[in-house]
């Protein structure tokens, strides 16, 4: 009788034990639970686009290198807000950390649409990237323009081409063709050039060309991917127009809220590190576009070195304006222009 009671008191702090144990264990765990630091990214990219696969990419390294203690969850699809009010959101905390376009927020970064300017020379997205990157790294041009938030990086989409139905290859073939364009100096360089520059939503470019509202159009490879405009533009002057900024930025507050340890691992990925990676991804899209016009009987091909120096040389005209216009601002416009040149130029590979 004796042995069997000292048995069950044995089994039954064992049990105790147990449970008291798994409820330290439980508690513990709830405890990380809370420690978890919770950011949100909103971007307006589809998920399974470059940028939307970019930062799965990017949210997991965060949440591996820093051993679960940053989760990013991601909002892809506009589906927190427009992509007109991405700055809006990321500055005053309705999101954490917003991918967004610099066109869609005029007069906000007027000395980052430098790089944006006509026939500036920019070969391709990698460099176009890093030369924005350079300039706001080490010049104090751009920092005005970010100062209420925590940049994470800067990059570029590829030089636009010219697709059309009919072939240009000078400017005098753009006379008289109506053509889908951006607003700002790459329009006003379309109707220095002959051109006429019609503004108009890119998702409306295929109707629009295939309805013969317009002959054709100018925009960033991505847009001529996506949209499958060479099913209606058989020929595409890969003239290398300009580039569109954009911005990859963090609110202020909750970055410097971050333990340091935190802030290491989202800054080493971030940064030229993050840069490279999209903007080859980007680069890469050029090949889907070859690919669709070879399936629609169609032709790519280059704007001649010859023509190439005569079309630069007409975009000084927009240079020249947009730096006028921006120096009576108060900008240093002229110094940022020439920063920016120098800058592609030692990137160009």
């Amino acid at each position: 009788m004796k042995r069997g009671l000292v048995l069950l008191l044995v089994i039954l702090m064992i049990v105790l034990s147990i449970v008291g144990c798994g409820s330290k264990d439980a508690a513990t765990g709830q405890k990380d639970k809370q420690n978890v630091i919770e950011l949100k990214l909103h971007h307006h990219d589809p998920p399974n686009s470059i940028i939307g696969r970019f930062f799965t990419s990017w949210a997991n390294e965060i949440q591996h290198k820093t051993n679960g203690k940053v989760k990013v969850t991601i909002f892809p699809g506009a589906s927190l807000g427009s992509p007109k009010d991405a700055y809006n959101m990321v500055s005053s905390g309705v999101c954490d950390i917003a991918w967004g376009f610099v066109g869609l927020h005029p007069g906000q970064f007027p000395m980052t649409e430098a790089v944006g300017l006509p026939m500036l020379g920019v070969k391709n997205t990698v460099s176009g990237s890093l030369a924005l990157w350079d300039l706001y790294q080490n010049t104090d041009y751009l920092k005005k323009e970010y100062q209420q938030v925590h940049v994470l990086a800067l990059h570029v989409h590829a030089p636009a081409p010219i697709g059309a139905k009919r072939k240009i290859e000078k400017a005098e073939d753009l006379q008289g063709l109506k053509l889908r364009s951006p607003g700002g100096p790459p329009m006003d360089f379309l109707k220095h050039l002959g051109g006429t520059p019609i503004g108009m939503p890119p998702g409306e470019i295929y109707e629009a060309a295939g309805k013969g509202v317009i002959d054709g159009w100018m925009i960033d490879p991505m847009g001529v991917d996506n949209y499958k405009l060479p099913e209606v533009t058989k020929y595409i002057l890969d003239a290398k127009i300009y580039v569109g900024p954009f911005w990859i930025l963090m609110n202020k507050a909750k970055w410097d809220s971050l333990p340091e340890d935190a802030k290491k691992v989202i800054a080493e990925l971030s940064g030229t590190a993050a840069i490279e990676k999209i903007a080859r991804e980007i680069d890469g899209v050029d090949q889907n576009v070859e690919k669709q016009v070879a399936a629609n009987n169609g032709l790519k091909y280059p704007l001649s070195e010859s023509e190439a120096k005569k079309w630069q040389e007409s975009a000084k005209a927009i240079w020249s304006k947009w730096a006028n216009d921006m120096t009576a601002k108060g900008y240093p416009a002229n110094d940022v222009l020439a920063k920016t040149q120098e800058l592609v130029k030692k990137y160009n590979k």
